[in-house]
């Protein structure tokens, strides 16, 4: 997951970037497109929050799961956790931030005013996307390393030959 996050967040600051770009330029056949872009990039960031928010969801219940299970420490479901936390608000953030900029620009294309306004949000709003995908970025790495660790100790654990594979829970034996 980190790579495919990297590859995510890198072509969502591309598109962030081309938005500012062809803004900047003034020229009225690149308004069109530069709102197209700027919406485009509005939705390419959530969709990449909402993977990134359904991977730690996921991977948070497969890390619960196996230590309840293999009754190991649960240590590494409250680092999880903690990473998780981290994510949502970087991605609260990020979403917050690029939400800012769709609203100042929507005003400035709507009434022509708000220029300066919109230009300093989409500033603000780029530094605060970088901070958040610096932050999740840390994160995903972080639980995919979990992860990992933790599915291989369950994987062992099963495999031992200390394994009851075929114990029956209290109460469900046959009759």
């Amino acid at each position: 997951m980190p790579r495919i996050f990297l590859c995510m967040g890198f072509g969502q600051l591309v598109v962030v970037l081309a938005a500012f770009v062809l803004g900047m330029l003034h020229s009225p056949a690149t308004v069109t497109r530069h709102v197209a872009l700027g919406v485009f990039a509005l939705l390419l960031s959530c969709l990449v929050q909402v993977i990134v928010f359904t991977y730690f969801t996921v991977t948070g219940k497969m890390v619960a799961q196996a230590l309840h299970l293999g009754r190991f420490d649960l240590a590494p479901l409250f680092e999880v956790k903690r990473l998780k936390r981290i994510m949502t608000v970087a991605m609260a953030c990020g979403i917050a931030s690029i939400l800012c900029v769709a609203i100042t620009g929507g005003n400035h294309w709507r009434t022509a005013a708000g220029a300066n306004a919109h230009f300093v949000t989409v500033l603000v709003a780029f530094c605060v996307q970088v901070w958040a995908f610096y932050r999740q970025y840390g994160a995903v790495c972080g639980n995919f390393v979990i992860v990992r660790t933790v599915l291989e100790e369950y994987a062992a654990m099963r495999r031992s030959p200390n394994c009851n594979q075929h114990r029956i829970p209290r109460g469900f034996e046959p009759t």
